[in-house]
């Protein structure tokens, strides 16, 4: 009878050895699928923006007289080189200013002569300084070049936020989808080649990123996960808020639809402990992260942005007196239909048809079933009003 139990025991050890090493394959295999296609997005995105590197449609006689002397093109945009010589001045002597008068960090060459205390969003500065310092520990690299090469490796990243976040709802093909989306809209490309040194590179990964931890927050069943995946969410929001002078917008959205949807929880008698405990700590974290960091001027800023936004849109604009230097800047103006759908490509398509269908799926269960892993209609809502709020704020 031992020597039976003794065989149960070791087929039931060798079925059980088996099945881990089956599981520990297939979670590796998945691995390295994932892996595979987060390093094929990034490089589709890095491929297509480094073409302006090597100015095509120029004759190579010609060349020199687009060159600086790193045998690089001139970089694009006035703000390219505005940010390069923040960064410059940072590296230099410590702060993004030409000196400190009073205590305060002073742009000389803004306004010239007098100049204007330093108010600009610190993030491109700082990670532009990290990188300068990695690549030159393995290279000796002018500062021009690193900031030139940025944002190649910085917009593509925004396409492998896409993949995850998508992944968690739909099928491979449908993230895998998100993703070369995402990386190759011609407005985002064009403001994120090799050469085009702003804090556009930014505008697109933070709002993602913000977007899945705050999502994964939502859906988490345990509490102190929604609180770990909350707090994620407010720094990722600082840090955008450090990036972008334009991160309220984002910040508005996610806590104005919240408390939209915890008000349609509490109508229909459901449970609200939970989404509320999100938003508090989103809330607040966020806030506190921006006051400790950045000052009590930017939570000020902060509550003060709608109110300028209503101005800046009618006839209280100060601006609005002619002559009006602003009108010439063409991401201050409001873009028309035509220019939106052009901007975004097959996205502007892909993304109409996706709001369908994605309706359809919220009221078939058959579809949900076969399209869908996981279903929220939190996650499906704050989508469709993020686009809806992309658009209406375009």
């Amino acid at each position: 009878m031992s020597y039976i139990n003794f065989n149960l025991k070791l087929v039931s050890s060798t079925f059980i050895i088996l099945f881990i090493k089956r599981e520990i394959n297939m979670s590796r295999k998945k691995l390295l699928t994932q892996l595979a296609i987060i390093s094929a997005i990034f490089l589709l995105g890095f491929l297509i923006r480094i073409d302006s590197a090597y100015i095509p449609g120029v004759p190579a006689d010609e060349k020199s007289f687009y060159e600086d002397a790193n045998n690089l093109p001139y970089m694009y945009e006035l703000d390219s080189y505005y940010n390069y010589r923040l960064t410059d001045n940072f590296i230099n002597h410590g702060y993004m200013g030409d000196t400190i008068i009073n205590g305060t960090d002073w742009d000389l060459h803004s306004y010239y002569p007098p100049g204007v205390p330093l108010d600009y969003p610190p993030l491109i500065v700082y990670l532009s300084t990290i990188a300068y310092y990695l690549v030159n520990l393995f290279s000796r690299t002018s500062l021009l070049t690193v900031v030139f090469w940025l944002p190649a490796f910085i917009g593509p990243l925004s396409g492998v936020i896409a993949y995850l976040l998508m992944s968690r709802f739909t099928n491979i093909y449908g993230a895998l989808a998100a993703g070369i989306f995402a990386v190759t809209v011609p407005i985002f490309v064009f403001r994120t080649i090799a050469g085009f040194f702003t804090t556009d590179m930014f505008i697109v990964f933070f709002p993602l990123l913000i977007t899945l931890f705050y999502i994964e927050a939502v859906n988490s069943i345990n509490i102190k996960n929604k609180v770990l995946l909350a707090i994620m969410a407010a720094f990722s929001m600082f840090l955008f808020a450090m990036g972008w002078i334009g991160w309220t917008y984002q910040f508005y959205l996610m806590i104005i639809f919240t408390t939209f949807y915890i008000i349609g929880l509490k109508l229909k008698g459901d449970n609200i402990r939970n989404l509320t405990i999100v938003l508090l700590t989103f809330f607040s974290g966020t806030l506190l992260l921006i006051y400790i960091f950045m000052g009590k001027l930017s939570i000020i800023n902060l509550f003060m942005d709608p109110l300028e936004l209503l101005l800046i849109s009618g006839t209280q604009n100060p601006w609005y007196d002619w002559p009006n230097l602003y009108t010439t800047v063409s991401e201050l103006q409001r873009p028309s239909m035509l220019m939106i759908i052009s901007g975004l490509g097959l996205v502007s398509i892909g993304g109409i048809l996706g709001l369908f269908w994605m309706f359809r799926v919220m009221i078939n269960d058959v579809l949900k079933k076969r399209f869908l892993k996981v279903f929220f209609y939190f996650s499906s809502f704050l989508d469709i009003d993020w686009v809806c709020f992309t658009f209406g704020r375009s």
